[in-house]
């Protein structure tokens, strides 16, 4: 038995003189027997993958790091991942928090504990929306000493949680096997008249009502603070109104909202005949229904009589807050006009140029 690295190359015996080769590219090792006859016995050869930051105990992870990006996850369903090392381990120690050197240095609460070998994930997490966070897996040995210290990881959440934003279907097809047209319903992906990103959900309708839905994974829209459900939408002439539907509970619960219980992005009412993709932006709580375990959500159209058309959607979110248009004593920008927002304007009182100054 030839020993490289904790790797096990076996000579059987059978073969004679032998060589083996170590060939390293790519984070791969490939060993391959050579006999004396030079011959290669491929039933020999093995390939290990190392990780891409040379000898560090976890990589690959998941979420990504990624310091400068934003991911638009549904942030109470963040969950650590990582893959195994190259060298031998007997534990993984997990840190997180939202600062940078305490992850480094392993201070200020962010040691979470200790995971088996054979567990390389841990959560979810308790995140928050529009925050950065640090993590680290330190490679552990069989008597509780660091072998390897982990790389600092970083991640960001986005400032609202992604429900559905059509980006991950392949064609109509795979549409359709998450997304079920009712009434007069055609459903289809669309590539060239998009909101964000390169797809969006043509919607077609025919003298009658049409909606489109699909169930929901993700289902406690209360996690994080969510208070607001954002959905784009490409409506024309020929629509008389839209509407949102939610289901709670596997249908237990129902609750639906035409677009006159919503506020575009100007925080304006919603018009659904408006030229251009537009935002609909409802209070969650106006549903009425259970929204820890929301289980379906349907979009629908209601045409102006015998009218017939389609409509787009895309990018539907979720939001712990929506502020459309700041209030003008919201000095501070938190969306409160209270006390500290007339401090603000009692302090400030004299520096303002209120009124001009007299000769």
């Amino acid at each position: 038995i030839y020993k490289w690295n904790n790797i096990d190359v076996v000579n059987d015996g059978n073969l004679g003189a032998s060589i083996f080769v170590f060939h390293i590219k790519n984070n791969q090792l490939t060993v391959v027997q050579r006999t004396s006859t030079d011959t290669w016995n491929l039933s020999l050869q093995k390939t290990f993958l190392f990780p891409a930051e040379g000898g560090q105990p976890a990589w690959n992870p998941s979420p990504a790091d990624d310091p400068t990006g934003v991911k638009p996850v549904y942030a109470a369903e963040v969950k650590l991942s990582w893959s195994p090392g190259a060298f031998d381990v007997n534990a993984y120690d997990v840190y997180f928090g939202t600062n940078f050197t305490d992850v480094n240095n392993g201070t200020g609460g962010t040691y979470l504990g200790n995971q088996p070998a054979d567990q390389n994930s841990y959560g979810p997490m308790n995140v928050s929306f529009n925050t950065t966070y640090y993590w680290r897996i330190d490679q552990v040995d069989d008597l509780g000493a660091v072998q390897w210290k982990g790389k600092v990881w970083t991640f960001k959440i986005a400032d609202y949680a992604l429900i559905e934003n059509f980006e991950s279907y392949a064609n109509t097809s795979a549409l359709a096997s998450v997304w079920s047209p009712a009434g007069s319903t055609t459903l289809s992906l669309e590539t060239t008249i998009i909101h964000g990103g390169s797809k969006s959900m043509k919607t077609g309708y025919s003298s009658t009502a049409a909606e489109a839905s699909r169930p929901i994974t993700a289902s406690d829209w209360t996690a994080a603070n969510i208070k607001a459900l954002t959905l784009w939408y490409r409506g024309e002439a020929n629509i008389g109104s839209l509407y949102v539907r939610l289901e709670s509970n596997n249908g237990a619960e129902s609750g639906t909202l035409t677009s006159d219980y919503a506020v575009n992005e100007s925080g304006d009412p919603v018009d659904v005949k408006a030229a251009g993709w537009h935002q609909m932006n409802f209070d969650l709580s106006l549903f009425g229904i259970d929204l820890t375990n929301v289980t379906k959500i349907v979009v629908g159209i209601v045409p102006e009589t015998g009218m017939s058309g389609q409509a787009y959607w895309d990018d539907i979110r979720l939001y712990p807050t929506r502020v459309l248009q700041q209030m003008s004593m919201d000095f501070n920008g938190d969306n409160y006009v209270d006390f500290v927002d007339y401090a603000i304007f009692a302090n400030e009182w004299f520096t303002t140029n209120m009124y001009p100054a007299t000769e």
